[in-house]
C-alpha cells in the first residue's frame, strides 16, 4: 500500500522556511537537527528503530546506593577525552549537561594468560603502575623455610628474577611510550597530522611503527590493545590506520582527563530534541530512496513504516545523510536512478539536463567514497559474569584488556615453522600472525564458550575483549559490568546477560578519501582553548600549547557536499568526518554542514 505525505505545511511555505530531512538519529543527525530548529527551519528526524539511535541501546538498573535509584549505563561506554573532544564538550557547555571525570585505571592481560601482565593507574601516569599479582613476592610458608630452606631460597630467588625481568618491560614500554609521544608532538605541531599532503596521512600506522622501530611489546601489548579498544575495531584496522590520526590522539590526550555525562547520555538525547516538533520524529521508518520532485530544488523520501506501508513525503529543501557510511551509500544509489530517469524525460538542450548530469557526477563520486569507508560489527554485553575480570580480585581495574595470544617475538608461518628474516610488513608484526593450535582453531571456527558451549553471540578473534567495571548493584552485591567484544572462550553466561548489543563501527578513512566532502586548509583563526573545565594542569598546558608558533589547520564543507545550484542539496556527516570515527566527528561534521545551509539559504 502507498499513501502520499505532502506535509508541505502551509504555514510554513507562507514564511518560506526551510523544510530539511536528516536520516540516521544518533549524534551527528541530532546536533544538526538541534543547530537548524534554532534558526527556525522545519525539521524531520527519521530513524528506522522503535527509539532515538543515541540513546537506543542504554540500559536502566538497581543502583547499589542509599537513594534506591537506578543506574543508566550507556552502550556503547560514552567517555571521551577533554583534549580530543573539544566540540563535543563545547557543546555539552552549552546544553549545560553535567559532566564527571573518568580517569580510568587499566588492566592489560592475554588471553591465554588471564592475569595480566601490566596495571596502569590512571590519573595521566601520576599513579604510575603495580606490580601484577601473578608476580608480587611474597615469602614461602614457614613449613618449607624451616624444612626445605633451599628450595626457599630458589623460590624468593626466582620471584625477585620475576620482578627484575618486569621493571625490565616496564622501562622498555616507558622508553618506547616516550619515542611514541615526542614523534606525535613534532608532527601535531608541525601541521602534519592535518597536512593531507604530509605522507604520515596516508602511511598505515603498522608501517610506520616498523619504520620508526618502535618496541613490539609495545605496539602489541599497549597500543594496539588500547587503540582497538578506543576505536573499537579490529587489530588490523589499528595497524591500517593513518599514522596521523593515531599521533593526533596521542599529543592531543597526553595530561587530559577523561570525562562522563553524569546522567548518562539520555540526558544529551533529551536535551538535544527539547525544541523539534514531536510530529516531525519519525521512528519505526525506514528512508527507503530519495527521488526529485516536480517542484524544483525539492527532494521527495519514500518510507517505509513499521507495518510495510510505503509512503511519500515530498517538499524537501535539504536531506542529511547522517546514517554509517555504506547504508547512506544505498540512498544515494536510489537517487542517482531517480535523476537519470529524470534525465531521459527532460528535452534535449534544457538547462535543467546539463544540471542534471552533473548532479549525477558529484554523487557517483561521492558514492565511491561512502562505498570505500570500511565498516565492522562491534558487541557490547552487559552482564554480572566476573569470570570475565582477571583471576585475582587485586588485579582488577576500571577497564580490563584482554588482547588474543601472539608470539612474543618472530611468529610462526602456517606451517609451524619459524618466520624468515626478510618478513613482510604482515608477517613482521606478531599482532598479525596468532599462534595456531588445534585449541584456539577450534575457538576460532565455532567461538566456544567457556563450558564448551557454542557462544550465542560470537566473537572477534583479533579485537582487544574490555570489560569496563561500572558500578555494584543492589541485588547480591553483584557487580555490574560491561564488556565490549567479548573473545572466543570468554563470552558471559546467558544467565548473568542483562543486554547486548551489535553496532556497525565506521574504521578510520584517510584524509584523501574524505577530499571533496571535508577539505583541510590552512588557518590563521585562533585556537581554542581546550582548558575551560579542566584542572590547574590542564589549564596551563593548553596556555602553552596555543602560544607555540604551530601550523594550524581547519577542515571545512568540501565542494561534494550540497549539490548544483537549482537542485535539492543532500548532505553528509558522521562520525567519519574528523579523526578517529569517534562523537566528535559527528558534532564536527553537523556544525559544518549546518553552517553550510545557512549559508547557502538566500
Amino acid at each position: 500500500m502507498e499513501a502520499t505525505m505532502s506535509d508541505d505545511g502551509a504555514e510554513g511555505r507562507q514564511r518560506g522556511r526551510l523544510k530539511v530531512a536528516i536520516v540516521g538519529t544518533g549524534m551527528a543527525g541530532l546536533v544538526a537537527a538541534h543547530r537548524l530548529s534554532r534558526e527556525d527551519v522545519e525539521v524531520h528526524l527519521f530513524e528506522r528503530g522503535t527509539r532515538l539511535g543515541l540513546d537506543a541501546n542504554s540500559i536502566s538498573v538497581p543502583a547499589d546506593g542509599e537513594d534506591g535509584g537506578d543506574l543508566r549505563v550507556d552502550v556503547p561506554m560514552r567517555s571521551f577525552n577533554a583534549g580530543y573532544y573539544p566540540s563535543l564538550l563545547a557543546l555539552y557547555n552549552s546544553l549545560n549537561i553535567a559532566i564527571r571525570p573518568s580517569n580510568y585505571t587499566f588492566s592489560f592481560s592475554s588471553a591465554l594468560a588471564p592475569s595480566p601482565w601490566l596495571i596502569y593507574n590512571g590519573r595521566n601516569g601520576l599513579r604510575g603502575l603495580s606490580l601484577p599479582s601473578s608476580i608480587r613476592p611474597s615469602l614461602p610458608p614457614l613449613r618449607t623455610i624451616v624444612r626445605a630452606p633451599h628450595i626457599a631460597v630458589q623460590s624468593i630467588a626466582s620471584q625477585f628474577q620475576d620482578v627484575r625481568t618486569y621493571l625490565g618491560l616496564v622501562v622498555t614500554l616507558a622508553l618506547s611510550y616516550l619515542q611514541l609521544l615526542v614523534l606525535a608532538f613534532w608532527h601535531h605541531l608541525l601541521g602534519h597530522c592535518s597536512d593531507p599532503s604530509h605522507p604520515i596521512t596516508k602511511q598505515p600506522f603498522g608501517e610506520w611503527c616498523l619504520q620508526r622501530r618502535l618496541s613490539l611489546d609495545f605496539v602489541n601489548g599497549v597500543v594496539l590493545s588500547l587503540f582497538s579498544a578506543v576505536m573499537t575495531c579490529q587489530h588490523d584496522a589499528v595497524l591500517a590506520c593513518p599514522t596521523s590520526e593515531i599521533l593526533s590522539y596521542v599529543a592531543m590526550t597526553f595530561l587530559r582527563s577523561h570525562y562522563q555525562v553524569a546522567e548518562g547520555v539520555q540526558q544529551v538525547e533529551a536535551a538535544l530534541t527539547k525544541g523539534l516538533d514531536s510530529d516531525r520524529i519519525h521512528t519505526s521508518t525506514t528512508v527507503k530512496g530519495l527521488h526529485p520532485t516536480n517542484a524544483r530544488a525539492k527532494v521527495c523520501l519514500v518510507l517505509e513504516t513499521a507495518d510495510q506501508e510505503t509512503q511519500l513525503m515530498h517538499g524537501f529543501d535539504h536531506v542529511i545523510l547522517t546514517t554509517p557510511a555504506h547504508l547512506s551509500a544505498s540512498l544515494v544509489e536510489s537517487y542517482i536512478d531517480a535523476l537519470r530517469a529524470r534525465r531521459r524525460v527532460v528535452p534535449a538542450g534544457d538547462d535543467e539536463k546539463k544540471t542534471l548530469v552533473q548532479e549525477e557526477a558529484r554523487l557517483e563520486t561521492v558514492l565511491g567514497k561512502l562505498l570505500s569507508i570500511r565498516v565492522e560489527d562491534s558487541l557490547v554485553i552487559n552482564h554480572t559474569d566476573r569470570s570475565l575480570l582477571p583471576l585475582n580480585r587485586r588485579d582488577w581495574r576500571d577497564l580490563n584488556l584482554a588482547s588474543p595470544s601472539y608470539s612474543s617475538s618472530s611468529p610462526p608461518s602456517e606451517d609451524g615453522t619459524d618466520s624468515c628474516e626478510d618478513a613482510t610488513l604482515v608477517d613482521s608484526l606478531p599482532i598479525l600472525s596468532p599462534m595456531h593450535n588445534k585449541e584456539q582453531q577450534q575457538q576460532d571456527d565455532g567461538m566456544l564458550a567457556k563450558d564448551g558451549r557454542t557462544s550465542p553471540y560470537g566473537g572477534i578473534a583479533r579485537h582487544t575483549m574490555a570489560t569496563h567495571v561500572v558500578s555494584r548493584l543492589r541485588s547480591k552485591g553483584q557487580l555490574l559490568l560491561q564488556t565490549t567484544n567479548p573473545l572466543p572462550g570468554s563470552t558471559p553466561r546467558p544467565q548473568e546477560v542483562l543486554s547486548a548489543s551489535r553496532f556497525q563501527r565506521v574504521m578510520t578513512p584517510p584524509k584523501a578519501l574524505l577530499s571533496g566532502l571535508f577539505d583541510w586548509r590552512p588557518s590563521r583563526r585562533r585556537r581554542r582553548s581546550w582548558g575551560d573545565r579542566g584542572a590547574l594542569g590542564e589549564r596551563l598546558l593548553s596556555i602553552a600549547y596555543a602560544c607555540m608558533p604551530v601550523s594550524k589547520w581547519e577542515m571545512v564543507a568540501g565542494e561534494l557536499q550540497g549539490g548544483q545550484e537549482g537542485m535539492p542539496g543532500v548532505w553528509f556527516c558522521g562520525s567519519y568526518s574528523y579523526g578517529i570515527p569517534l562523537l566528535e566527528g559527528c558534532v564536527v561534521g553537523s556544525d559544518l554542514v549546518v553552517e553550510s545551509i545557512l549559508r547557502r539559504t538566500p
